[in-house]
């Protein structure tokens, strides 16, 4: 054989080796696979742990990944911050994850869920709604309805100081059982948002009293989605509806899509 051929075959064959090698040890795509199980995902049964995690973007990692980011892997190459980073969602210690827009003066949205859904905490279903407004919005989504609402903003605040970010407006989205950090969040800065969502939040008994007190006195801020069960309290249903801009809806979690397609 032909020396200069035997070398080109050989350094292909090296070639094809190392790319194998750096697929079974990609730390990155363990890392997203790591992340995606942890929320609930199901990307097969490779990997020594028999739970996907093998480091390799296969079609089951790719799909996973697309309905979690609403994106293909890949494409954060092309989308960058001002400052050059990736576009990517960050965790705010144990409250929650955040999405950076590229635009760092583009609005700030606070998202609070309600409890579980189909096995999935609000921290993962609440994205699969808001995710599509990435592009026009910097979105802070809580882990769940249990987080402090006034810490986890704090949380939010400096993060976003971190990163030369400084929102032209702050828009609060309170979901269902979302209403409990949000009313910790309202008796201590409501003032910071010019927008505030009441999306079929929970409203009974003595919470009922405070969202109405609030809706009265911040007509001008306050929308509001729901159903006809969702509030648990008729009283303080009626009494919003008919003070705010309302829309109404049959199912509880589409009033998600209501609320979104609306921001």
């Amino acid at each position: 054989m032909d020396v200069n051929r035997f070398k080109i075959l050989l350094e292909s064959k090296l070639g094809n080796i190392k790319t194998l090698i750096s697929e079974e040890k990609n730390d990155e795509i363990i890392k997203i696979q790591t992340d995606l199980v942890n929320k609930g995902y199901n990307i097969g049964l490779s990997g020594p742990n028999s739970d996907g995690i093998d480091g390799v973007m296969g079609a089951k990692t790719k799909l996973a990944y697309e309905k979690e980011f609403g994106k293909s892997y890949g494409d954060e190459v092309t989308n960058k911050l001002n400052s050059n980073e990736v576009i990517s969602k960050t965790s705010i210690n144990d409250y929650g994850e955040i999405l950076f827009s590229k635009n760092k003066t583009a609005p700030l949205l606070m998202v609070y869920g309600g409890i579980n859904v189909g096995g999935k905490k609000s921290g993962v279903y609440m994205w699969d709604y808001v995710n599509k407004l990435k592009n026009k919005y910097t979105i802070f989504v809580a882990n769940d309805h249990k987080v402090s609402g006034l810490n986890s903003y704090k949380k939010v605040l400096e993060s976003l100081k971190e990163n030369n970010i400084t929102p032209s407006s702050k828009i609060l989205y309170l979901f269902s059982g979302g209403y409990k950090p949000g009313k910790e969040l309202l008796n201590s800065n409501s003032g910071d948002f010019s927008e505030i969502l009441l999306v079929d939040i929970w409203m009974g008994g003595s919470v009922g009293d405070f969202y109405k007190k609030f809706v009265k006195d911040n007509t001008s801020k306050v929308k509001y989605y729901y159903t006809s069960f969702g509030s648990q309290n008729d009283e303080a249903k009626n009494f919003i509806s008919k003070l705010v801009s309302s829309v109404k809806n049959s199912s509880h979690m589409e009033t998600n899509t209501d609320a979104v397609n609306n921001l």
